[in-house]
């Protein structure tokens, strides 16, 4: 007897497959550009967070929640929940507005997300995920400027593009399992890479005897990272209300009308059985229509029924917990700084050259993150959680003295979220029998940042409330998701001379699963 993998997709899905494939490849080189943030010119840029669209959705709350249908890569624990194949990819757009006491200015900036796999190793026992999403993003082009004396001054510019990228594959499963309880652990291997490009200019008046100056940077990081999660899951509570007084209360209630209904449902069959040949058309219009009404109110009131007498109970605690250990990332710095002149229509010819360094070899080390979260699950179907991460910025540095980073002042980061998701339906199993709307994911969140960086004297806060669905497509015969959210908030402060920034995140993704009578990657016997 031998074994073979059969791939059981469509030509249709694996043409999506492929297309969604190259665009997101395709944004996520093409993504940084100018508009990310004046902040991204700090430190690595602008830190991206792991999750995908049902986790941005709500408060970028991850670590205790677990769902089958999505990939959680923020917690590789999560992994061995996998009960099928799936393929996410996600897309984001930002909309900034950025403002000091002067004026304001405005910016938008679409980028790449995220694109996953995963699928069970072993079903809803172990699983793996690979995938690709960003580190930080860099973008932005500022202007400044000096006094030189009272009649001329000196005009600075900075600008930056870039950011580093993760490549990850990660394995998690069920280590300890009991009826009520189960430990799990995991790991992600993740692969950091990618380039920051940054120029400095400093341009003098023509007539004061200066040479201009321009500054090159480039940064590139290539190393590996790991990370380690564990998620724990308990029965707090289980159990039927059938014996609850308020609940027999309520079904004799319900009884009482059913059995009304019925008995008006009787005596209008009764008129339209025998005396229905002695009324004329309007009155059996009239009859009918009647009838039609209490069948329809005796069959809500036998659904309630229903409902009531499977009334049960089921309280869930989770609990997740990572930790990112601290990497010294090997990179290349290249630099050079010269003196320029403006030819004609604004071109720039070089003079002399001050510094020069080709591709010197150092290290850029990222402190080591610790994450915990607790959340509790009503029912299967009401989820509410929180979370908090810390990480100490201080212990930041790079074996290079050439970042433009003598404003900026690395600090202790923490960030809170609380998140929920309201699920109906509380199984999936149920979603093709279901009306649209109760078949839908509802999700929430609120998250607190204080950032690593601290600009004149003033650690750098930002705040969002979150919010999105999940809206299953061909819920008959397909566990596809369509996810849609977006986030609302604040970063910086008019005080001490700084920017705020104001925002409003797009959030969109797309999780392709099997159809109900495929399975991708099944592992088929044959004689």
């Amino acid at each position: 007897m031998g074994y073979r993998l059969s791939l059981n997709i469509t030509a249709a899905i694996r043409s999506i497959l492929v297309a969604l494939t190259l665009i997101v490849l395709n944004g996520t080189m093409n993504a940084q550009t100018s508009g990310v943030s004046p902040y991204s010119a700090y430190g690595l840029g602008d830190l991206s967070s792991p999750g995908f669209t049902p986790q941005l959705s709500m408060g970028q709350l991850a670590l205790p929640i677990v769902d089958p249908a999505n990939i959680n890569v923020s917690n590789p624990a999560t992994y061995g929940y996998l009960q099928y194949t799936i393929f996410d990819v996600g897309m984001a757009s930002k909309f900034l507005s950025i403002s000091t006491e002067q004026g304001s200015a405005e910016f938008t900036n679409s980028k790449a997300r995220n694109i996953a796999l995963a699928f069970p190793i072993v079903r809803e026992k172990w699983g793996m995920s690979i995938g690709l999403l960003p580190v930080s993003n860099v973008g932005y082009e500022l202007l400044d400027s000096e006094m030189l004396d009272s009649t001329s001054s000196v005009n600075y510019q900075y600008a930056g593009e870039g950011g580093l990228n993760r490549f990850y594959m990660g394995v998690g499963g069920k280590v300890w399992q009991k009826p009520k309880s189960i430990l799990s652990a995991g790991v992600n291997f993740s692969y950091i890479f990618g380039s920051v490009e940054k120029v400095r200019k400093a341009i003098y008046p023509t007539d004061e005897g200066y040479y201009n100056t321009r500054t090159r940077e480039s940064l590139r990081v290539k190393d590996l990272s790991y990370d380690l999660g564990l998620h724990y899951s308990t029965i707090l509570v289980e159990d039927s209300l059938q014996n609850k007084e308020w609940l027999k209360k309520k079904k004799a209630r319900t009884k009482l009308k059913l059995d009304g209904l019925n008995g008006q449902l009787n005596l209008l069959r009764f008129q339209l059985d025998s005396v229905q040949p002695r009324l004329d058309s309007l009155q059996k219009d009239s009859v009918q229509k009647i009838f039609d009404k209490f069948k329809s109110r005796s069959s809500k009131s036998k659904r309630k029924m229903s409902r009531l007498n499977n009334k049960w109970r089921k309280i869930d605690l989770l609990l997740g917990a990572t930790y990112i250990f601290g990497s010294n990332l090997h990179a290349e710095v290249s630099l050079l700084t010269e003196t320029f002149a403006y030819g004609t229509g604004e071109v720039e010819f070089p003079r002399d050259t001050i510094e020069f360094i080709d591709e010197e070899r150092g290290t850029v080390f990222i402190p080591e993150l610790i994450s915990f979260g607790v959340g509790v699950k009503f029912n299967n179907k009401f989820t509410v959680g929180t979370e908090l991460h810390l990480r100490d910025w201080r212990k930041y540095s790079t074996t290079f003295d050439v970042e433009e980073t003598s404003k900026a002042k690395h600090l202790r980061s923490s960030r809170y979220s609380l998140g929920m998701e309201y699920y109906p339906l509380g199984n999936h199993k149920k979603a093709e029998r279901a009306k649209f709307f109760s078949a839908m994911k509802y999700r929430m969140g609120f998250r607190y940042l204080e950032s690593y960086l601290q600009l004149n004297d003033k650690q750098l806060s930002q705040y969002g409330i979150s919010f999105g669905v999940g809206i299953p497509l061909l819920k008959a015969h397909s566990n596809s998701w369509l996810s849609i959210g977006g986030e609302v908030g604040e970063r910086g402060t008019h005080k001490n001379d700084l920017l705020k920034e104001q925002y409003v995140n797009l959030y969109f993704g797309l999780t392709i699963a099997p159809l109900k009578r495929d399975k991708w990657f099944r592992k088929n016997k044959i004689d």
